[in-house]
């Protein structure tokens, strides 16, 4: 086993996302990096990772590693990222309370939106549930094969959410959840957007919305990304966009952000939260891409207001320990 170290940096970011797709971006993140042998064991060497080291790339991890270590009982670490192409896994290792703190505060909010109406039980937690492009681990870790494929054929990859929120019938959106949130503290947002680009390509459009935190003592900020409108066929302007083949779908529909800056900020460690200041607010969750459905009134987009975003960042920043605030 051998181990590079260097720190994450922004011009690793999705690089020219006409030169690099998601998979090479991720796959090429300047992150710590640990190069294991054939014989070595990936559970023992993903345990031994250092505290605070959050995403770690290793190198050399075959399909059959990867596959004993995504099966239960996994017992170290969250997978953030895996390609069979290129034998890496990226995994977030250990996670700190305000690292879960940071996605899963997020995830209430907007939850908490459809307590005492209909849409309780239209939509329910996808957690952080494995999904291929090919097929999908569920949680309970049984299979659903989504092409109707037993066997991984060829080249594959594999991504976990930090949280995730779609549908209680997921037939209706191909097993994949409509909102994915993803959270990275005090680092680099380079890997995370990325990966906002993998979720969005790698569910062919089912994945509606990425939301991103990238928390510090001092900042939150937290970034919507969807897929562009898909421009008209030259050839044919009035053809719908659901016809598009899949491999046009993807070029077409880059992902963007939106909206640019939403942050919430705070002048020290003491400033109270009455004081903090929000920027960008609200963050608004388009009703029809989070329901798969136009809204029947009094239904309407899902919206976070300053207060919320305020409740939120409060939360997320009392799970600092003391010599980190």
């Amino acid at each position: 086993m051998a181990r590079t170290s260097s720190g994450e940096t922004a011009a690793t970011s999705v690089a020219s996302e006409e030169k690099q797709n998601s998979i090479t971006a991720l796959c090429t993140l300047d992150i710590s990096t640990i190069k294991i042998e054939p014989h070595d064991d990936l559970g023992i060497i993903i345990g031994n990772i250092p505290y605070r080291s959050s995403l770690t790339k290793i190198e050399g991890v075959t399909i059959d590693k990867f596959t004993q270590w995504i099966e239960p009982p996994k017992k170290h670490g969250r997978l953030f990222f895996y390609s069979s192409e290129y034998e890496i896994l990226i995994v977030k290792y250990p996670i700190s309370l305000v690292h879960e703190r940071l996605h899963g505060e997020l995830y209430d909010r907007l939850r908490y939106q459809t307590y005492g109406t209909s849409l309780f039980n239209e939509m329910v937690g996808y957690g952080s549930t494995t999904y291929f492009p090919e097929r999908l681990l569920c949680n309970n870790k049984q299979t659903i094969f989504l092409n109707n494929d037993p066997m991984i054929s060829g080249s594959t990859t594999a991504g976990e959410g930090d949280s995730s929120l779609g549908l209680m019938v997921g037939s209706r959106n191909n097993g994949w959840p409509t909102i994915v949130i993803e959270a990275v503290w005090s680092q680099s947002k380079a890997a995370l957007v990325a990966k906002a680009n993998w979720w969005l390509e790698a569910s062919n459009g089912a994945v509606k919305i990425v939301l991103l935190a990238i928390g510090s003592p001092l900042r939150i900020q937290i970034e919507k990304w969807k897929a562009s409108p898909i421009p008209p066929s030259p050839t044919a302007p009035s053809r719908p966009n659901t016809r598009l083949h899949a491999a046009l779908l993807r070029e077409a529909e880059r992902p963007k952000v939106y909206p640019p800056i939403l942050m919430i900020e705070r002048s020290s460690t003491d400033t109270p939260r009455n004081n903090y200041r929000v920027i960008g607010s609200p963050l608004r969750l388009e009703f029809r891409d989070v329901l798969r459905r136009d809204p029947v009134p009094p239904e309407g987009d899902f919206l976070l207001q300053a207060d919320e975003l305020q409740a939120y960042a409060k939360a997320v920043w009392n799970a600092l320990p003391d010599n980190d605030s």
